[in-house]
């Protein structure tokens, strides 16, 4: 265990290292001197990060062929990933590919170590009423809603087509399957 109490996979590394380094094709890792300087023809190094300039995907990651640069860049430059890990980055920068800023790691890991900078963007599922990404009513809205149907007078359809949502969104409100926070 290491002091935090995390597993400590370095000697589990080292000796998929040394298994790496027998078989013939060397496993996933690539340590080809060509293949180091064609992914390096896509990096600009900073004083800090090396930067992945090549193509890029979703959240700001970069892509080097055939999989995320900083995985490739971990392969290339340190070793092979252990299966059901990832590879995660101390410096907080997406497109960072040093081999010194990237550690291995799991997807838990990754999270608590996001929480504890600050950086952690919580689900977007765990959002409620307005701060959900696709709200399209105020709190204010829904205790009127609520309201003017409680009394009476108002159909749900009604509802829906002046507020600008779906029937069944209208029901949900009102059955508190959705919005159940709001009073």
């Amino acid at each position: 265990m290491a002091a935090s109490g995390a597993f400590d996979y370095r000697p589990v590394i080292v000796l998929l290292r040394l298994e790496a380094s027998r078989r013939p094709g060397r496993g996933n890792l690539v340590t080809d001197q060509q293949e180091q300087e064609r992914f390096l023809s896509q990096v600009r190094k900073t004083e800090t990060c090396w930067l992945w300039i090549g193509p890029g995907f979703g959240r700001g990651y970069g892509w080097a062929w055939s999989k995320a640069a900083h995985r490739m860049a971990y392969e290339l430059f340190v070793g092979p990933i252990l299966y059901g890990l990832q590879v995660n980055h101390h410096c907080d920068v997406r497109r960072c590919v040093n081999p010194a800023h990237l550690y291995v790691g799991t997807q838990s890991q990754n999270i608590r170590d996001a929480v504890v900078r600050g950086r952690h963007v919580p689900s977007r599922t765990s959002a409620k009423g307005e701060a959900h990404h696709l709200t399209r009513l105020t709190t204010e809205q829904v205790q009127a809603m609520r309201w003017r149907y409680g009394v009476g007078g108002i159909t749900q359809v009604a509802l829906a087509r002046e507020y600008g949502v779906s029937e069944p969104t209208v029901r949900d409100i009102l059955n508190r399957r959705t919005w159940a926070h709001v009073g």
